[in-house]
């Protein structure tokens, strides 16, 4: 199989139209589709039924579309785990994240504040934190979990609440605030099953006494806005990630949630007796006035604001 064939397949499979997938994709309608009629003759089947007005995934396509969403992230971590041997660490600090909006915005404005270093970070199985710090391959852990134990320690950074998007032509988007009773018959668009963010927003219908009755996966969760707007179903967003986003995804409207449980906590997640290196120190001390912004200020720090920022070390 073609990694790149997968990448259009499932581009193509989470937008609205082929219009809008190679307007992502930065490639011709032409190229997308060919590259569907291949794997549809390496399979033996049908990925779309099509009509006049829209594409719409066969099972077998919905199934390889939660596989190979599931296969293009490992390959990127794979890609970043090699990207880790190329650059010499002196160069480079390099984190676990459960949550990537943040430290996507945070790198933004560490390269403002330290440009000698770059970061590498890897997107992790909820359950693979540990073993990456153990490991080494990982100076830290961004989680959405105090995975506080002998080994680990956990630092909370801010707390947030989760907001829910529905497209504006959702019977919901008249309300200002919802439940999840009233959403829980609804499609979920979230990441595959296994990460953080995911196992999150499942227990968030639990301790509400609801469950969520189907998953629409995708594999980034920039993602979300664009399969909510295409009428895939609802997703949750951070307020913060929202507030930043909103301008950029017209057609969306992001509803508060009533009940309990439904924010999420940030934290810096390290082994105990591991002493990061000089630069990795000043990263970790980085996002934790970061972090102390946005618990203060519930948002983002504007672009080009410095006065948050820790005094730089003479390095």
């Amino acid at each position: 199989m073609d990694l790149l064939k997968l990448q259009y397949f499932v581009c193509v499979a989470e937008s609205p139209s082929m219009q809008k997938a190679a307007e992502a994709m930065n490639v011709s309608q032409s190229t997308l589709s060919l590259a569907i009629k291949h794997l549809e003759r390496e399979f033996g089947l049908d990925l779309f039924r099509r009509d006049k007005y829209r594409l719409e995934l066969t099972e077998a396509g919905k199934t390889l579309q939660t596989e190979a969403s599931a296969l293009l992230v490992q390959a990127e971590n794979i890609r970043q785990q090699m990207l880790q041997f190329q650059e010499r660490r002196a160069s480079s600090i390099t984190i676990a994240t459960e949550a990537q909006d943040f430290t996507a915005e945070a790198e933004i404005f560490y390269h403002q504040y330290d440009p000698k270093y770059r970061t590498v970070q890897h997107i992790p199985l909820r359950n693979a934190v540990k073993p990456l710090l153990q490991s080494g391959r990982v100076d830290f852990a961004v989680t959405l979990f105090d995975d506080t134990d002998d080994q680990v320690e956990s630092q909370q950074m801010f707390q947030e609440p989760l907001l829910l998007l529905v497209s504006e032509e959702h019977p919901l988007s008249q309300n200002e605030s919802v439940s999840f009773r009233q959403i829980q018959r609804e499609t979920l668009i979230s990441l595959p099953e296994g990460y953080a963010f995911r196992f999150l927003c499942e227990y968030f219908f639990t301790m509400n006494g609801v469950r969520v009755s189907s998953v629409h996966e995708v594999r980034d969760p920039e993602l979300t806005a664009r399969a909510v707007r295409g009428g895939f179903g609802v997703g949750f967003v951070p307020r913060c990630t929202w507030l930043q986003a909103e301008e950029q995804v017209p057609h969306v409207k992001a509803l508060r949630v009533n009940d309990r449980f439904c924010g999420r906590q940030v934290y810096l997640t390290r082994l105990r007796h591991r002493e990061l290196s000089a630069e990795a120190q000043v990263f970790y001390d980085f996002l934790l006035c970061f972090g102390a912004w946005i618990r203060d200020h519930g948002a983002y720090p504007e672009a080009g604001t410095r006065s948050w920022m820790p005094d730089r070390p003479d390095r």
